[in-house]
C-alpha cells in the first residue's frame, strides 16, 4: 500500500496493491510540507479519516509502515495516525501514553516509542520495521534508526476485518490541521538505504542521467524510482514530476543508454536507445495530476520489449524515461524527462 495523495485522492500506487479501493471519509488535501512537492492529507475534524478497506493479515511475515506527519497547524495533543483493531488492536498515536512529542506503535509483542517524532514546526518521517528473523521492531526518525524493541515472541498479525484506517483509529483521528503524507505499507523489512532515500525525498532508487529539455511549465520534468531494487521482491515504482498538469504520459525502458535530440519532432531529448519498450498496457498510460506528477508500480517479471515481455534478472541494469504530451508556443508537441539508471540486485 502506498498513498502519495498527490492526485488529491486516495489512490493506492503500490504493487501489487489490493482488491478494494480506499475511501476518503472527509480529509482534505493541502500542499505537502514533507518533501516540498505534491499534496498531503489533512484532518479537518473528528471522525474524518481514510478507510483503506485493507485487512492487516501479515501473519508472521516481516512488514514496514512509513509516513510523514506534520503537526505544525494541528497542535501536538493526543491524536491517532493509523490503526487496525482486528489485528491485535495495532495502532499508532502521539502524546498521551507515549509522552509529549513522542510517537508510539502499540504491538502485542512490545510497544515501541520514538522520542521527538512529533515536535511542532517540523515535518517528520516515521518508519516502523518489523524484522521477523530478528523478532524486533525498529523505529526510524527522519531516516535514522533511533529505537529497537525486541518482541516477546514472533508477531502474528491476522486481521480478520478490512479495518485498517489511516489518519485515525476507532473514531479517534488526527487533530484539525495535522497532515499525513507518503503513507506506505510493505510486507517486507525495508532496509536502511531505502529508508534513507525516503527521508531525503530523492525517490531513492537509481541514478539520473541525460539532460532533459525545459517544458511548457518553465522547468524540465524529472524521473525517479522508489521501492526495492532486489528483483525477488518485485516491489519497484517509477514516478515523474514537473510535467504540465493533466498531461498524458507513459514510461519507456531499455538496457542501453543513448541521446537523440528532438526525435520525431519532439521538443525533448531521448535518453535510451536499442531495444526500447513502452509501458502502454492496461492502466499503464498515465495522466499527470494537479502537481504535475505521475507514478506507476511496475512488474519486474513483465518488462516490455519490442518482441514481448522479459523478466529483469539480478545484476542487470535497466534505464527508464518518461514520454509526455507538451506544448511549445501553444502548439501541441511531446517531451521527455531525464533518464534513470537502475542497477537491479
Amino acid at each position: 500500500m502506498h498513498f502519495t495523495f498527490d492526485g488529491m485522492d486516495v489512490t493506492n500506487v503500490a504493487s501489487p496493491g489490493y482488491a478494494a479501493a480506499a475511501t476518503n471519509q472527509g480529509m482534505i488535501f493541502t500542499p505537502s510540507t514533507g518533501c516540498g512537492r505534491g499534496f498531503a492529507a489533512e484532518s479537518v475534524g473528528s471522525s474524518l479519516l481514510i478507510e483503506t478497506n485493507y485487512a492487516v493479515d501479515f501473519g508472521t511475515s516481516s512488514w514496514t509502515i512509513g509516513m510523514i506527519v506534520d503537526l505544525e497547524t494541528g497542535g501536538n495533543g493526543f491524536q491517532y495516525f493509523f490503526g487496525a483493531n482486528s489485528a491485535s488492536t495495532m495502532r499508532c498515536f502521539c502524546n498521551g501514553a507515549s509522552g509529549q512529542d513522542n510517537i508510539m506503535l502499540r504491538s502485542p509483542g512490545g510497544d515501541i516509542v520514538i522520542d521527538g517524532a512529533t515536535t511542532l514546526g517540523t515535518p517528520h518521517q516515521i518508519v516502523f520495521v518489523y524484522d521477523s528473523v530478528a523478532q524486533e521492531i525498529r523505529g526510524y526518525l527522519d531516516g535514522v534508526l533511533t529505537e529497537t524493541m525486541p518482541q516477546s515472541s514472533a508477531l502474528d498479525l491476522n486481521g480478520t476485518a478490512a479495518d485498517f484506517q489511516v489518519g485515525g483509529h476507532l473514531g479517534g483521528t488526527m487533530l484539525t490541521g495535522s497532515t499525513i503524507d507518503e503513507f506506505r505499507v510493505y510486507r517486507r523489512a525495508v532496509d536502511q538505504s531505502e529508508i534513507t532515500s525516503w527521508a531525503a525525498c530523492t525517490g531513492g532508487s537509481g541514478m539520473n542521467y541525460c539532460t532533459p529539455a525545459v517544458n511548457s511549465t518553465g522547468v524540465a520534468a524529472s524521473i525517479f524510482g522508489t521501492g526495492s531494487t532486489v528483483v525477488t521482491n518485485n516491489s519497484f515504482e517509477l514516478g515523474a514530476r514537473d510535467m504540465p498538469v493533466f498531461s498524458f504520459a507513459f514510461f519507456i525502458t531499455s538496457q542501453t543508454q543513448g541521446f537523440a535530440m528532438n526525435p520525431g519532432g519532439s521538443a525533448g531529448n531521448l535518453c535510451v536507445t536499442g531495444s526500447v519498450g513502452r509501458y502502454v498496457g492496461p492502466g499503464q498510460i498515465q495522466q499527470s495530476n494537479l502537481a504535475g506528477e505521475i507514478s506507476l508500480a511496475i512488474d519486474l517479471t513483465a518488462t516490455p520489449q519490442p518482441n514481448g515481455f522479459v523478466s529483469v534478472q539480478p545484476g542487470e541494469t535497466w534505464n527508464f524515461q518518461v514520454w509526455y504530451r507538451d506544448s511549445a508556443g501553444g502548439v501541441p508537441t511531446s517531451n521527455f524527462s531525464d533518464g534513470l539508471q537502475v542497477d537491479f540486485l
